[in-house]
């Protein structure tokens, strides 16, 4: 069944009324919209897109196109994923890398959370990790909450800490302060700068 055709300005305007539309295929039969311009789907109540035996993919064709989710002008919760089972969200990107909350606006950034064993990786191949590298800013890491525990570990490299200026304390509440404790023979120096 053939409907108008691509002549010209021909056009093919279908209405209705309260009733709505509905377009239905069975068994392999596919339902395909293809347009040499813009498709627009827009509604003012609920807009779904779902597969009950398939998977849905968008942009996954091998086109140079940016793909834009909810950056529309206006507040609102933008939600990936969810909690259930083994699901599970996966953020890749090319050379140009991953940028979360980069934008120039004031804004708290959360990524994991404080439910039992919930771990957060934080990893790089041979580059650098750099955390809080800029502007003058608070930086905490780890709580005195019953167990908590920092490691700090380096390898041949080593670790220095280095403030302006500023002071540098090392403090305990009722443990212990051990520095160079372990069974080596190398040299401890303090205050020894010129």
């Amino acid at each position: 069944v053939t409907i108008g055709n691509v002549t010209g300005a021909t056009g093919v305007t279908i209405n209705s009324g309260t009733a709505g539309v509905a377009i239905n295929t069975t068994g392999a039969g596919d339902f395909v919209v293809t347009s040499a311009d813009t498709v627009l789907i827009d509604s003012a109540g609920v807009l779904e897109l779902n597969s009950s035996a398939g998977v849905i993919s968008i942009g996954n064709d091998a086109v140079a196109q940016n793909i834009n989710v909810g950056t529309g002008a206006a507040a609102r919760v933008i939600t990936i994923g969810n909690s259930t089972g083994a699901t599970q969200v996966v953020i890749n990107g090319g050379t140009a890398g991953v940028t979360v909350g980069a934008n120039a606006i004031a804004q708290a950034v959360v990524i994991g959370n404080q439910t039992g064993v919930s771990s957060v990786t934080i990893d790089s191949g041979t580059g650098a990790i750099n955390i809080g590298t800029t502007i003058a800013k608070t930086i905490t890491m780890g709580n005195i909450t019953g167990a908590t525990a920092v490691n700090v570990n380096t390898g041949t490299g080593g670790t220095t800490h280095t403030t302006t200026n500023g002071i540098f304390t090392l403090a305990t509440g009722t443990g212990a302060i051990t520095v160079s404790a372990d069974a080596a023979a190398t040299t401890l120096n303090i205050g020894t700068g010129a």
